[in-house]
């Protein structure tokens, strides 16, 4: 179910999402930390609207590296309603359709680590998408501010919310063991 109010046990089978976002990087970019904050803040099961909600239609770059940031979201939604009269589709982007179809085929692959998620956030309320101190508390590096996003122990969706972002990811030295 997916819900836009926030009415007293929504956090225990809606999805929200963190609102009509605006097509831009500095959206993208605040994607991540307004998911997590929703999640410690007892809204575990969250996402955005992927290539942005509002504004203009997103460029390919843009769109790409929103999609490949989204499908680690509880919620992925390609949704729009762009000012210029344009519907955000995969297909837009001829030039990118087959990197776009693997990260699409990618959370397919994560369907049943995303139930199982679901499954946990509607018991104990953890969170869906969680900041790397959620897990890693005594990691100082888990402390320094930097988006990387365990989406469940496991397995981890890192921030690519730049143009030409190529920055490795980092993950604890502690590993989890996925089942």
């Amino acid at each position: 179910m997916v819900c836009r109010s926030g009415s007293a046990g929504i956090q225990r089978y809606a999805q929200t999402w963190c609102g009509d976002n605006y097509t831009s990087w500095k959206s993208l970019k605040y994607n991540i930390p307004i998911i997590t904050g929703m999640g410690l803040s007892g809204q575990p099961n969250e996402g955005a609207d992927i290539g942005g909600f509002a504004g203009p239609a997103p460029t390919e770059e843009l769109f790409v590296r929103w999609v490949q940031n989204g499908i680690f979201q509880a919620r992925f939604s390609i949704h729009s309603a762009s000012n210029d009269n344009t519907v955000t589709e995969p297909w837009m982007f001829r030039e990118s359709a087959d990197t776009i179809r693997d990260a699409i085929l990618l959370r397919y692959r994560f369907t049943p680590y995303l139930y199982s998620a679901e499954y946990e956030a509607s018991r104990t309320g953890a969170p869906i998408m969680r900041a790397l101190v959620y897990d890693f508390q005594n990691d100082p590096q888990g402390l320094g501010g930097k988006l990387r996003v365990p989406v469940r122990p496991g397995y981890s969706g890192g921030q690519r919310s730049g143009r030409g972002c190529q920055d490795p990811h980092r993950l604890p030295a502690r590993r989890l063991q996925v089942v």
